[in-house]
């Protein structure tokens, strides 16, 4: 199972396939625009929440992404 972040103003993108609730770690892949510099790492939950975008928007949680996508699917080709 995969968790889609996005950000609705730019290409940033976080990919999360493990949480800690204990630390608010997510484990994931992380494309911030430039797929030549996306990695496989550790982000955290209050470092998503605390991005302030204009308008007053944040980092969303893509709802519709299906819950039926692997991390291999998503580093092939980024869905």
């Amino acid at each position: 199972m995969v968790v889609k972040f996005f950000n609705p103003y730019g290409a940033a993108t976080w990919y999360a396939t493990e949480y800690d609730p204990e630390t608010g770690n997510f484990f994931g892949y992380v494309d911030l625009g430039d797929r030549r510099f996306a990695e496989l790492g550790y982000f955290s939950l209050e470092e998503l929440e605390s991005i302030k975008l204009p308008g007053g928007l944040g980092i969303e949680r893509d709802i519709h992404f299906g819950y039926d996508h692997t991390l291999a699917d998503v580093m092939k080709k980024r869905l």
